[in-house]
């Protein structure tokens, strides 16, 4: 995620898919979101809310991401970036929460 994210503007390659950059972020931060969950359920004082800790977490990173973008060449921080990521955390968080987490008891 962060090998992209330090790539100068010029790098980037152009895909002619209409909006798929913000597609792109949004399954990022649903996987890493989906990741974060799974963590907290394994880490016996925060299990009670890994959900919470989980979307909060994935937030942050987006955010810090598009802040460390303001120092890579050619690049920016962009407040729709960080919308699809966290939609994108809240999808992830919610699906591993929902689905995985209450039918799976942690070990």
């Amino acid at each position: 995620m962060l090998t992209a994210s330090s790539m100068p503007g010029t790098s980037i390659p152009t895909i002619e898919i209409v909006n798929w950059d913000k597609g792109a972020h949004c399954l990022e931060y649903a996987i890493l979101g989906a990741f974060w969950v799974r963590l907290w359920l394994h880490i016996p004082k925060m299990s009670q809310h890994p959900f919470a800790y989980g979307l909060l977490c994935t937030i942050l990173f987006g955010a810090l991401d598009e802040i460390h973008q303001l120092f890579i060449p050619l690049r920016s921080a962009d407040i729709l970036d960080w919308a699809a990521d966290s939609c994108g955390a809240l999808i992830g968080c919610s699906l591993y929460w929902g689905f995985i987490a209450r039918v799976k008891k942690p070990v």
